[in-house]
């Protein structure tokens, strides 16, 4: 299960410098990630400083 960054991001750039993967970039005001990429580690969401990253349901 991949990691999405909802409508909350501010375009801090924290989670693609965090990404191990860099499954994360910028696009059209906010980040996206790279689903078949992302391994689901969660180290987006830890350093968000508004939550958007969250584990797709």
């Amino acid at each position: 299960m991949a990691y999405v960054i909802d409508g909350k991001c501010i375009e801090c750039g924290k989670c693609e410098k965090e990404c191990p993967k860099g499954a994360i970039y910028p696009s059209c005001g906010q980040y996206v990630v790279i689903k078949r990429m992302c391994i689901n580690c969660g180290r987006c969401a830890k350093v968000c400083p508004v939550g958007a990253p969250k584990p797709k349901e």
